[in-house]
């Protein structure tokens, strides 16, 4: 029927067209709905320290602990490693530090040791590993 009113080279043009329309159309919706249905990136696990009443020095940049709730991107997870410090200690929490730091690094960002903390059987220059808690030990009140 259209052979009537078109050549054979304007209906060649016109169904290339028609094709190339809905072929982008689809692609266009394919790629929308891809991203609607993509699966969230994991929330990183992350500890607030804990806020002190007095002003205190701030950790080093590197050495900030890590934000609460927040999304590491992937560059961040491959510049730094998650470490946490308990026991007697300041700020206890869980650090982003940079690979190859060592524990006298993260006590410093941890806002130091507390008073009664038993700092003899610790080595400062430990390097600290991912995904590991370090535990301050306190001193043992000695009875007389």
């Amino acid at each position: 029927m259209l052979s009537r009113f078109l050549t054979v080279r304007e209906q060649f043009i016109l169904v290339f067209f028609g094709v190339s329309i809905l072929a982008g159309a689809g692609v266009l919706l394919y790629q929308g709905n891809r991203a609607e249905h993509s699966p969230a990136e994991p929330e990183a696990l992350a500890i607030e320290a804990p806020a002190e009443s007095g002003a205190k020095a701030a950790p080093p940049a590197a050495l900030e602990p890590s934000a609460p709730a927040t999304q590491a991107s992937a560059s961040e997870a491959q510049q730094s490693i998650a470490v946490g410090i308990v026991g007697a200690v300041r700020r206890p929490g869980l650090y982003r530090v940079p690979p190859g730091s060592r524990l006298g690094h993260l006590l410093e960002a941890a806002g130091g040791a507390s008073d009664a903390a038993d700092l003899a059987g610790i080595d400062l220059l430990r390097p600290l590993q991912d995904g590991v808690t370090i535990e301050v030990p306190a001193r043992k009140n000695r009875q007389p």
